[in-house]
């Protein structure tokens, strides 16, 4: 994803969609608290954003990109 529109964007964001992190790594439920203060800056900065659920935890997949 992130190649296909690299000429597009101007960096990276990572923004949590709501996942309650630390009740539990592995199983993160939605809590529906987004924090969404600076989703205007990264629409106007054109900024390629993501979130990884298990970025975090070593030996995940999720880990290991990041």
């Amino acid at each position: 994803m992130f190649d296909k529109y690299v000429t597009r964007t101007t960096g990276m964001a990572k923004m949590n969609p709501g996942l309650d992190v630390h009740e539990h790594p592995l199983h993160p439920h939605l809590n529906g608290k987004s924090n969404l203060g600076l989703v205007d800056f990264i629409v106007k900065e054109r900024l390629f954003n993501f979130f990884l659920g298990y970025g975090c935890v070593p030996f995940t997949n999720d880990h290991k990109l990041m």
